[in-house]
């Protein structure tokens, strides 16, 4: 061939070179092929962790959401223990109260009991 008034003649690469070559070019690509399955099960599996993070994340809260509900209904069944034991200390009070009397009148009742059995006894 002539080209431009030069003979041209094509470049023969070497068998040895191209083989060597091609086999390069060939572990690159399945370098690359392997990197790029890599990566993707890379994503898969960040997208997986993501989801159980989610998840624990939604445990959590629901656990804490839980725990606060719980902790209302201790708080106001510590409030109705606190103003049991208010109305019982009233109560012992009142009773302790009642009983004095009691034994005032039961007094009250012996001396005019008394002071009638002397009146019989004078009529």
């Amino acid at each position: 061939m002539k080209i431009q008034g030069l003979m041209y003649s094509p470049i023969v690469k070497p068998q040895a070179f191209t083989s060597d070559v091609d086999k390069d070019i060939d572990k690159i690509r399945e370098k690359r092929d392997s990197l790029k399955n890599s990566l993707s099960q890379n994503r898969d599996s960040q997208s997986s962790v993501k989801d159980r993070i989610s998840s624990v994340e939604s445990d959590i809260s629901r656990q804490n959401s839980n725990i606060n509900t719980e902790q209302s209904e201790i708080s106001l069944e510590q409030e109705k223990l606190a103003r049991s034991r208010e109305k019982l200390q009233s109560d012992r009070e009142k009773l302790e109260r009642l009983q004095s009397r009691m034994s005032q009148l039961r007094d009250q009742y012996q001396n005019i009991s008394t002071e009638v059995s002397k009146l019989n006894d004078i009529y």
